[in-house]
């Protein structure tokens, strides 16, 4: 219905701004409209307003809000492809109230971003979308964090919404991305602190606030910690006992990468990804994985380039399956930006958040077809890459290229001895190697392969290649991560 509408519209009385034919233009003179003009352009007043120049993240909420200004609205069809909308009020008025509002020059803000409103031809809307209205007040607000790029404790959110009123309980899931839930001591402190920090960012630019009216009527709270929290009546009205005091502070500027690897100082691509250690974790599903070539430490591999991995657990009622613990949201959140989608082995891999908090020790571990455990832990790794901050500003994140950084090899290394090294693992060698000035104690620098996914290939099979020096005595552990390089030449 929607695309009915859509054609309706744009060859009709108001076509969107994207048109080509240049004679085809918005009206928004009304002297003729309401003089009794006749030509091809005209619509009779009706109760539906058609809406140009609706943002592209504009949703039914949004106009909701915008539009309710000039009465109560009674459906809305969304046309996103064209960015338009259309909106039936309940009664005529309203819409010959906004349509004379915008002819006169006085456009709504949509978004951020100015809108204007034509009579529709259309005399009613087919009630295929309904207007979802919002909960009503509660002293109970549900919080969702848009773009989470630094972690949310109860903690940090105790110092954001005490600031408002009294807090008594805080509760921090992942349902539909990261969520938490706030109750206050009433309605109208709930209320102040909904007005005041709806759309505000956490951190400049992300971590961003989208606060509704939660349908609960109480949280329950069996214990304190980073993710649940009750807090008493003495407590309530200023910080929490906390371990460590949130850093509300917007974030440095971007860390200079370094380290000792070689690698000029240029800035970093993000802010660190530093990821602290959290009550019960995140558990991620991982699917599409070719069941013959992937294992727990081939996919410890490639997700540990973007967070510290807790454990490992291949499904063997669903081949090509597996669930990953990692370290906090923050974490999963990356791999599902840089990894969704990708294609390695021939088959494609996609990533979810799963239902479980946690993935549980089994008693008994069953072999995968290449004989190796299909539940691993890697708790106490020493390939953790983000285990303090120092260490997680040496480690940039990028999605897969075709160009490794490899670093920790040995001082020796060289173009011969890293293609054998590929060569071992079952690799296509890489068709260009840059070695960094040698350091004293390591080797790093640069491989490129042809395409990216024999680069993605090799990151899988041979991150963590263990190298033993026998004149040294010393055990190197090669590590590789993408690079944002465009070549090794």
């Amino acid at each position: 219905m929607a695309e009915k509408h859509a054609f309706e519209e744009t060859s009709g009385y108001a076509s969107n701004e994207y048109s080509e034919n240049p004679y085809k233009r918005a009206r928004v003179d009304n002297t003729l409209e309401f003089t009794g003009y006749q030509g091809r352009h005209y619509a009779e007043p009706s109760r539906v307003v058609h809406i140009r120049g609706v943002a592209d993240e504009a949703t039914e909420q949004d106009i909701l809000q915008s539009f309710g200004q000039f009465g109560k609205i009674a459906c809305i069809t969304m046309m996103p492809k064209i960015r338009q909308a259309l909106v039936e009020f309940e009664d005529i008025r309203c819409a010959t109230n906004l349509v004379q509002e915008t002819a006169a020059g006085n456009p709504v803000i949509l978004c951020g971003r100015q809108s204007f409103a034509n009579y529709s031809k259309s005399q009613h809307i087919s009630r295929n979308v309904q207007v979802k209205e919002d909960s009503p007040p509660n002293h109970i607000l549900l919080v969702t964090i848009i773009n989470p790029q630094y972690p949310v404790t109860t903690d940090i959110l105790h110092t954001i919404f005490s600031k408002q009123g009294a807090v008594q309980r805080i509760v921090v899931f992942r349902k539909s991305g990261l969520q938490a839930m706030i109750e206050f001591d009433c309605v109208e402190t709930a209320k102040t602190a909904k007005d005041t920090l709806n759309g505000a960012d956490i951190y400049t630019g992300c971590n961003t606030l989208k606060i509704e009216y939660a349908r609960a009527k109480q949280l329950n709270v069996y214990k304190n910690d980073s993710q649940t929290y009750f807090f008493t009546q003495e407590k309530a009205q200023g910080s929490p006992p906390m371990r460590k005091q949130g850093l509300l502070s917007p974030p440095p500027t971007p860390p200079m990468y370094g380290g000792g690897h070689g690698v000029p100082s240029v800035p970093a691509a993000q802010p660190p990804m530093y990821h602290p250690p959290s009550s019960g974790g995140c558990v991620l599903m991982v699917y599409g994985m070719d069941k013959d070539k992937m294992n727990c430490d081939r996919l410890f591999n490639l997700l540990c380039c973007y967070g510290n991995v807790m454990k490992i657990k291949f499904l063997l009622g669903k081949l090509g399956t597996a669930m990953a613990e990692l370290n906090d949201h923050v974490a999963c959140n990356t791999v599902i930006e840089h990894l969704s989608g990708i294609e390695l082995f021939g088959s494609r891999m996609d990533f979810g958040y799963s239902k479980q908090s946690y993935l549980v020790d089994p008693t008994n571990i069953p072999n995968l077809a290449d004989g190796t455990p299909s539940f691993k832990s890697y708790a106490h790794s020493k390939n953790h890459r983000f285990i303090s901050p120092a260490a997680s500003s040496k480690n940039r994140v990028f999605s897969p290229t075709k160009v490794l950084h490899f670093f920790n090899a040995p001082a020796d290394a060289d173009k011969t001895s890293l293609e054998q090294m590929c060569i071992e693992n079952g690799v296509s060698p890489p068709i260009a190697v840059k070695v960094f000035t040698p350091a004293a104690r390591s080797a790093s620098g640069l491989m490129e392969w042809e395409t990216g996914q024999q680069a993605l290939e090799a990151l899988v099979l041979c991150n963590h290649f263990v190298v033993k020096n026998d004149s040294a005595k010393t055990i190197y552990t090669v590590k590789l991560a993408f690079s944002s390089t465009p070549t090794a030449q």
